[in-house]
């Protein structure tokens, strides 16, 4: 039996001992180091001795609530180990005893040495042929970050010389100089604590080209928020060459936790839309939203950020771009699109 609740209970403020009137099945069940609470309170008490019969009880802290006259009441007798009780079909809804069990496990992970912040990895950017001095990757940041890690690779041929970036924050380069040894394809840097405050970009430069620097390089970025908003950046859709008003972005993208779209990140790789902006339609599950979120790239310009019309996707919806309209003299060929999401409950 994981939990009893029969009868009812009564005990004093200041002291330590329990009463039970009608109920069944303590005596024998009910052990050192089980667990009672009453119904409306949030606190946890522990007992102190077995239960030898169904009346009396001894905790092992004093009580500190009101005096408690035939009170109704839980004990938990059922646990998965560290002293977290087992979430049975008539506890589920306790939050009480939810947030016991998030404590204790709070507790025992920081014991354990575990961080406190959980790093995410962006998608691979894919950047295409190294060019001297030539800045990409440009990513706005919604939430304050830390950036801890860069990884920097190729699924090409690898370099006949040594291949260096540099990262900047809000266009001041950082010094730190990722370099790809010659004859290697990917190279991960040294642990950064590189912060990004909330609405700033960044970006990257080739700093050192050798004469064959391979193609289809990538960055990956690993991060953790600075603020209680944790931004996702699952989703990212590329349109390589010219953009064709009908196309759709990102088919069968669903996302991996019940999400919010807020905003949007755009970057063209080889040359903006000239003419006339590109307009992007946000389509769920394949149909144009009822009122219809519609995202301008603004024409002769290589990135950008915009918010849109946040909107809820569930973790079975799918989440697709249509191009409602392409640049009308050039209509921008390079796309990198990057949704902007935050998990909701």
């Amino acid at each position: 039996m994981a939990v009893i609740s029969s009868g009812t209970c009564s005990i004093n403020q200041n002291t330590n001992t329990l009463t039970f009137s009608g109920a069944t099945g303590l005596s024998g069940i009910v052990n050192a180091g089980h667990l009672i609470k009453f119904d409306g309170e949030p606190t946890f008490y522990t007992f102190v001795l077995n239960m030898t019969n169904n009346v009396n009880g001894t905790l092992l802290e004093t009580y500190q609530g009101t005096n408690k006259v035939a009170a109704s009441y839980q004990v938990f007798t059922d646990f998965y180990g560290h002293n977290l009780a087992r979430i049975q079909s008539n506890t589920r809804d306790n939050w009480d005893l939810i947030d016991r069990n998030f404590g204790i496990t709070d507790d025992e992970l920081d014991a354990a040495g575990a961080p406190s912040t959980k790093d995410q990895i962006t998608q691979k950017i894919y950047i295409g042929e190294p060019i001297l001095n030539k800045e990409w990757g440009f990513l706005k940041w919604t939430p304050g970050v830390i950036i801890t890690k860069l990884r920097l690779g190729t699924d090409n041929f690898a370099p006949n010389g040594n291949l260096t970036l540099d990262m900047a924050v809000d266009g001041t380069y950082q010094g730190i100089n990722l370099t790809v040894p010659v004859n290697n394809i990917w190279k991960e840097s040294d642990t950064l604590t590189t912060t990004v405050d909330a609405g700033e970009f960044t970006k990257f430069k080739w700093t050192d080209v050798p004469s064959l620097p391979g193609n289809d390089w990538y960055i990956e970025i690993t991060w953790h928020s600075g603020t209680a908003l944790v931004t996702r950046y699952d989703f990212m859709g590329m349109v390589l060459g010219d953009v064709v008003a009908g196309r759709i972005i990102g088919k069968g993208y669903k996302p991996p936790v019940k999400s919010k779209l807020f905003g949007l990140h755009w970057e063209w790789l080889d040359f903006a839309p000239i003419g006339s902006d590109v307009i992007l339609e946000v389509y769920k599950n394949d149909v144009a939203l009822g009122t219809p979120v519609t995202i301008n790239l603004t024409e002769n310009q290589l990135y950008g950020y915009i918010a849109c019309t946040q909107t809820t996707f569930e973790t079975t919806d799918i989440m697709t771009f249509r191009v409602n309209q392409e640049g009308s003299t050039l209509p921008g060929s390079g796309l990198i699109i990057t949704p902007h999401t935050y998990r909701v409950e």
